[in-house]
């Protein structure tokens, strides 16, 4: 029976490869955008909820005091999009927001001043109003919620936690904070892809090739040097879970990337590029090591781009080009969205979803075909068994925290779970080959 499922596998792997090649990103939000307004920044909640925040490319260095940040909202998926102006926020822009649900979001607000006009505003009427609640340089870039209740804003060396839903802000002591360098900034592409959050651990890059990290949900950070040098310009940072991640370099044309398998504390550089420059990368959920890659929103019209790795950014492979792509979130292995980084003409599309087929790799189907997990639902115990030496496992909630981990050298394995609570989890294993299979796995009573 071997033999017919393996050829099956092969038919449905060739056939998923063919598709995605003749697939592109689907036009959404059309027309809603005036001229020069790019989306800088997008939010997915579910496969029905998303948010995005938008604002005049034409500003340059000085913000006039009628600019207006522009939010837009779609709760069917993508079919229909509204606009809101934020006039409470009138002569600044934003590079960020965050969305709870249909009716609370966040964003921060920048004027390139000396913080007066810095900071982070919350509505909680889907986007008709907004309310400043914390007003500092710090919440002038980045916004990551944890949960509902638990929040870190970020603007370099400038930080704040909530613990109330983003009602009150704490400062971050600056001894908490590794010091930047007298000339070391953060440049961003976009904002939801240049800072990564995996349940309790934050990352984001800086123009000397150094990656901060947090463990504790923005509380106290810590500084590491990244194999890419102290030059690297690091626009974006993707983690698969608390451990495994890639960051990149975008100070050449043609982008490099390191990689690392211990939470950012080592990294190693990756021998391939995909031959263009990208400023943009994504994890892509339920997949072993797929990643998406987009132009950012200051690509010239020569490099406007997506490509696709499904290796961890071994070797990439072109969805489509020619568009001035922005921020870029993927929910599930065939269900995400981009936005235009610039609106140049009218009746021109604001965001984009792709909602094709399922981002596959050929280790999936190695795994599928010669690695067991049962019994899946479970009670206390999972037994792998595998054709490869299995070198390690990894036990992540649904969030990509690691809750356990085991080196191993053998071929059979009973892991005992007996302590988890009931619920979905994800199981990593790990061979001797590098290559690697995830499954959901569910403990039951």
């Amino acid at each position: 029976m071997r033999t017919p499922i393996t050829f099956f596998a092969l038919v449905i792997l060739l056939f998923l490869f063919q598709s995605l090649n003749a697939q592109s990103w689907e036009e959404q939000a059309i027309g809603i955008l005036p001229n020069n307004y790019g989306v800088f920044d997008i939010s997915v909640v579910d496969e029905n909820i998303v948010w995005a925040v938008a604002f005049d490319r034409n500003t340059g260095s000085g913000i006039p005091l009628n600019h207006i940040t522009k939010v837009l909202k779609t709760i069917d998926g993508g079919l229909t999009w509204e606009s809101f102006d934020i006039e409470e926020a009138g002569g600044r822009i934003s590079f960020d927001i965050e969305a709870i649900d249909a009716n609370t979001a966040f964003i921060t607000t920048q004027d390139y001043g000396n913080g007066s006009g810095r900071g982070v505003f919350k509505t909680e009427d889907g986007g008709e109003t907004w309310v400043e609640k914390f007003n500092n340089i710090a919440g002038g870039v980045w916004i990551r919620f944890f949960n509902e209740q638990e929040a870190v804003v970020i603007n370099r060396q400038f930080m704040a936690t909530t613990q109330d839903g983003g009602d009150s802000w704490q400062m971050v002591s600056s001894g908490n904070i590794p010091s930047f360098q007298s000339d070391e900034f953060t440049i961003l592409s976009s904002g939801n892809n240049s800072c990564q959050v995996i349940g309790n651990h934050v990352w984001f890059g800086t123009n000397k090739g150094r990656v901060y990290r947090s463990k504790d949900k923005g509380s106290s950070w810590e500084v590491f040097n990244t194999s890419l040098g102290n030059n690297a310009l690091i626009l974006s940072v993707a983690f698969k879970d608390s451990l495994r991640g890639i960051a990149l370099n975008a100070n050449t044309f043609n982008t490099s990337f390191a990689e690392t398998n211990d939470g950012g504390g080592s990294w190693s550089n990756i021998a391939s590029s995909p031959g263009i420059s990208i400023g943009n990368i994504e994890y892509v959920p339920e997949t072993d090591s797929v990643l998406i890659g987009m132009s950012d929103i200051y690509s010239s019209a020569s490099n406007r781009v997506s490509v696709y790795s499904t290796d961890f950014g071994k070797t990439w492979e072109t969805i489509n080009t020619n568009i001035p792509f922005g921020g870029t979130e993927f929910i599930a292995a065939n269900l995400g969205w981009t936005s235009r980084g610039i609106i140049s003409s009218p009746n021109q599309p604001a965001m984009y979803k792709w909602q094709g087929d399922t981002f596959v790799s050929s280790y999936d189907v190695e795994a599928y075909n010669k690695n067991k997990v049962f019994p899946n639902p479970f009670t206390d115990y999972i037994f792998v068994e595998s054709s490869k030496v299995l070198k390690e496992y990894r036990l992540s909630t649904i969030n990509g925290e690691i809750i356990q981990s085991n080196k191993l050298d053998l071929h059979e394995a009973r892991i005992d779970f007996q302590h988890l609570k009931l619920g979905m989890y994800v199981l990593e294993l790990i061979f001797d080959d590098h290559s690697r299979m995830s499954k959901k796995i569910f403990k039951v009573n």
